[in-house]
């Protein structure tokens, strides 16, 4: 809006404005550069902070302590495991 303004009271001024080549380097970076900086900079934020993220997952999974009763099993809409895992307690009560 301010170089179309620009323009235009040079232009009641008696000048030019700006000349074809200044508006194609304008044009240029308005829908060019400034696209092509934002992608690149998220691009880098994201890709930087998906991998910390993903090592972070990796770190606390290999801490994880194993269940020898885990192996995939869905009963009654529950993990296998757990219900193993919940038996004991069951019995004591």
């Amino acid at each position: 809006m301010v170089v179309v303004l620009w323009n235009l009271f040079a232009k009641a001024s008696g000048g030019d404005g700006w000349s074809n080549e200044t508006w194609a380097f304008f044009q240029f970076g308005l829908f060019i550069g400034i696209p092509f900086l934002f992608t690149a900079l998220f691009g880098w934020w994201f890709a930087y902070k998906g991998m910390l993220g993903l090592m972070d997952a990796f770190r606390l999974l290999a801490a994880r302590p194993e269940n020898v009763y885990d192996d995939g099993r869905v009963e009654g809409g529950v993990n296998a495991a757990d219900v193993h895992d919940a038996e004991p307690e069951r019995e004591k009560q």
